[in-house]
């Protein structure tokens, strides 16, 4: 399981915006994302479209 918190991935975040961002995390932990790809998603800013380029 990622530590996604200490890993970088929840910083500048809060409320709505940092349960969404772990929501969709967990997602894509669960449907075989990497941390590096998750790490490369949120420093490139399209986290959200991961899905979709994962599909």
């Amino acid at each position: 399981m990622i530590d996604f918190a200490a890993e970088g991935l929840l910083d500048d975040l809060e409320g709505e915006a940092l349960t969404a961002r772990l929501a969709l995390l967990e997602q894509l932990e669960r449907d075989g994302a990497s941390v590096e790809e998750l790490r490369d998603a949120v420093a490139a800013g399209r986290l959200a479209l991961l899905p979709v380029e994962r599909a």
